[in-house]
């Protein structure tokens, strides 16, 4: 049997663009299609010969699965840990406030949001919940909450041992060739294969609206405990983030 792992998010982190990377592993098969992504865990049971029957069609020791909206529902880490229980968890965390605003970008070209982008974030609590539950699977509208990173690796950890938890930087996965082998480690696989798409950008942000320096700080300010967690949790280093203090 194969081995199986989730990129369960976070949105707007390059978890596409690791998907890539995964995917053109030799060793490695990615649920198929990208788009939509999969989603299995949030609706259906736990039959695994029917998971792997619907998205995989090679012979592969291992294989994955990237569906962004499982780092925020509980009932997807219990389902896949039901199904599957030695899986691998890959999380992909950025800068919380860079990926708010890739969030409302995405969420404006989507025609979700219409809102300019301070008024939006600052009516996230009244908005968070008011979208179609039954055609969206995850609020457009929760730019600041999804960046609470820490919320999600305790989620997880009801669930899995934390050395079945990978944490993945943004900004280093981008940048350092040695993020993408450390996850191929992390996975069992050669960990010295180097993917051709390597460098190549996928699935870039659009682009939007800047916040002012004083609403930058008045988020840096929010946000700043949930970072401090996080770090201090899971030993991750942050300190590249633009947000961090």
């Amino acid at each position: 049997m194969a081995d199986h792992f989730f990129i369960v998010g976070a949105q707007r982190t390059g978890t596409t663009y690791l998907y890539t990377l995964l995917d053109e592993h030799p060793e490695i098969e990615m649920a198929k299609p990208v788009w939509p992504e999969p989603k299995y865990f949030l609706n259906e049971g736990v039959d695994a010969a029917k998971y792997a029957e619907t998205y995989f069609k090679e012979d592969t020791p291992c294989r994955g699965e990237k569906s962004t909206t499982y780092i925020e529902r509980e009932e997807a880490a219990r389902r896949i840990a039901m199904t599957f229980p030695d899986a691998r968890i890959l999380m992909v965390v950025r800068d919380p406030i860079e990926r708010a605003m890739s969030n409302y970008a995405f969420s404006v070209k989507n025609g979700h949001e219409t809102l300019g982008m301070w008024e939006a974030f600052s009516r996230e609590a009244e908005q968070i919940e008011d979208y179609d539950h039954g055609n969206v699977s995850a609020s457009p509208f929760a730019y600041l909450a999804r960046g609470r990173y820490i919320d999600a690796v305790r989620m997880y950890e009801k669930h899995f041992p934390s050395d079945r938890i990978h944490l993945v930087l943004h900004e280093n996965l981008v940048t350092e060739e040695d993020v993408v082998s450390n996850v191929y480690e992390f996975l069992g696989v050669d960990h010295t294969f180097a993917a051709p798409s390597i460098g190549i950008e996928i699935n870039p942000s659009e682009s939007h609206e800047r916040l002012t320096r004083d609403q930058y700080e008045q988020l840096t300010t929010f946000l700043a405990e949930h970072t401090r967690a996080l770090e201090d949790y899971t030993g991750l280093d942050v300190s590249v983030w633009p947000s961090y203090r």
